[in-house]
């Protein structure tokens, strides 16, 4: 997780060192990699284009980014749902 996925994520941070390890891993097929981000300010095309498959921001789900914050317990909850139920298909 990032509290920003950014062009900074991209230049080395544990994002980048995820994705790595992922397609490093040997196998044929690399796992899919995901992120859960406070914002993500660099969009789908960005994100897909290093290999992410997908990004949860929690802002997209609050009224604020104040909001986000303050609710962040809760929507990580719903953000980890979310993701369990797109990895038991």
């Amino acid at each position: 997780g990032e509290g920003r996925l950014d062009g900074q994520s991209l230049r080395g941070k544990t994002v980048m060192g995820v994705l790595r390890a992922a397609q490093g891993a040997g196998r044929e097929d690399p796992p899919p990699v995901v992120a859960v981000c406070g914002v993500d300010a660099l969009g789908p095309a960005a994100t897909a284009a290093v290999g992410l498959a997908r990004v949860w921001a929690l802002v997209e789900r609050a009224s604020s980014p104040e909001d986000s914050v303050a609710r962040a317990p809760e929507l990580l909850r719903a953000v980890g749902r979310e993701l369990l139920d797109v990895l038991a298909r």
